[in-house]
């Protein structure tokens, strides 16, 4: 986070991981709100897929609707 701050100009593409390929289900952790506070309002663009939009938001993330609110 420390490298984002120093660069604030720099553009911050996040992708997040709510499972991680080890099975480590990450939406279960604090890690989820340390992104959604600390990395989401510093990212440019954000890429979830449904699931980890869904995490971020707290919201349900099933259909182009869904998506369009999540984003908002």
């Amino acid at each position: 986070m420390q490298v984002l701050e120093k660069h604030s100009s720099l553009p911050v593409v996040l992708d997040p991981l709510v499972r991680a390929s080890g099975g480590i289900d990450i939406k279960d952790t604090s890690c989820v709100e340390f992104v959604r506070d600390r990395f989401v309002p510093r990212a440019t663009v954000i890429m979830p897929n449904l699931r980890e939009a869904a995490a971020l938001t707290e919201l349900k993330v099933e259909d182009v609707e869904d998506m369009k609110l999540a984003a908002r």
